[in-house]
């Protein structure tokens, strides 16, 4: 889901796309719970949530080594300062989205609380204030969320301090960290995973001094390795049109087999959980460019996916709550409630929209006066 200007020898905007397509189904997964006990929708969504997060943590690992990669050359020996670096780039490049939905969601928490609830004034409002603290510096996910806000925000957190270390990690040791450290700790963490007893290993949890969000982070990044390893293969390999027919064909195939379980009415962690791993190597084959399935994608009508996912991702959650904990809404079935929650959001990425506006008009003239110097 985070955006990156990582480009292929030929830019197309299918990973642009599959963001937004997962973004979605995060929404449906969120709405699920809308639903009465033994609906469909319960079923199909359950898996939902956990594979379409460790496809953007997947992306975002794929794109931090391409990064480096394409800039090793200039690289100094400075890791640790410069990983710092890499991880503030990431944090600015989400600042706007993700600050202005939280203030959607705050203002939509304390008319619930103040309006709904009637909690007293003041005292809601700092008390949520005070709490907020480690969401508004986006280190939620170390452990310490007194509440939450915008709880679709774990992801960002759990993926800011993960690339921390990681990115470290890759600077000291390029050929360590791909070919090996990574691959061997995506795959032990997905068995972890598996073996744990939650299907869809909850980020809430904690494994001693470390989140579960963490881990998961780790695991989806990890697999980033794996799809570049693969992307690199292909570029190097993959030249003639025979070939390319190869690719997209297999490409197709792959895909079809992860639709099926991906639409399949089951919450049987057995069945699901090893088509994901399938995803780095779907993922690594379009990010090569050479399968013709990206040609499709190459129009800039597809160009503002990967930013709007981002906003829909940012801004689905306060509207669920809503809909969930306002007794004005129990009498509607899923369908009605779906319908409201998807108007909220609507509303909510408009005025987001339009608060990403102001706050980069607003950055742009608080550094001009700063930068101001008074002439002598």
């Amino acid at each position: 889901m985070i955006m990156d200007n990582s480009k292929t020898s030929v830019r197309n905007y299918q990973l642009d796309f599959l963001k937004l397509c997962f973004a979605l189904c995060v929404y449906i997964y969120h709405s699920r719970l809308l639903s009465a006990e033994g609906h469909i929708i319960r079923f199909i969504s359950k898996k939902w949530g956990f594979m379409s997060v460790h496809f953007f943590f997947l992306v975002s690992g794929m794109f931090m080594i391409s990064s480096f990669m394409r800039n090793r050359e200039n690289q100094n020996r400075n890791h640790g300062h410069e990983s710092g670096k890499y991880v503030i780039k990431k944090y600015l490049s989400v600042a706007f989205p993700y600050y202005s939905a939280f203030i959607t969601s705050f203002s939509a928490r304390m008319i619930m609380e103040i309006g709904g609830k009637g909690k007293p004034v003041l005292n809601t409002l700092g008390e949520t204030l005070i709490k907020s603290i480690p969401e508004l510096l986006m280190i939620q996910n170390a452990g310490v969320s007194p509440v939450e806000i915008n709880d679709a925000t774990w992801y960002i957190s759990a993926m800011l301090i993960t690339m921390l270390f990681m990115n470290y990690l890759l600077r000291r040791n390029p050929d360590l960290y791909i070919n090996i450290l990574t691959p061997l700790a995506g795959i032990l963490l997905l068995g972890f995973f598996y073996r744990s007893g939650e299907p869809s290993y909850p980020h809430k949890g904690i494994v001693g001094f470390v989140s579960a969000g963490i881990l998961r982070a780790v695991c989806g990044i990890s697999f980033g390795s794996v799809a570049y390893i693969i992307s690199e293969f292909l570029k190097k390999r993959v030249s003639t049109k025979n070939q390319r027919i190869f690719v997209t064909v297999s490409e197709l195939i792959l895909s079809l087999l992860f639709a099926v379980v991906w639409f399949w009415r089951t919450m049987n962690s057995q069945f699901w959980y090893p088509v994901i791993m399938l995803m780095p190597v779907i993922v690594g084959i379009i990010f090569s460019g050479t399968s013709y399935i990206g040609c499709i994608f190459r129009s800039r009508i597809f160009s503002r996916c990967g930013n709007w996912s981002l906003i829909i991702y940012l801004n689905h959650f306060a509207p669920y709550r809503i809909v969930q904990q306002m007794k004005i809404f129990s009498e509607y079935d899923y369908g009605g409630k779906l319908g409201f929650m998807t108007l909220f959001t609507a509303v909510s990425c408009v005025i987001s929209f339009f608060l990403i506006k102001l706050f980069r008009f607003s950055a742009v003239r608080i550094n001009k006066w700063l930068s101001y110097q008074k002439p002598v």
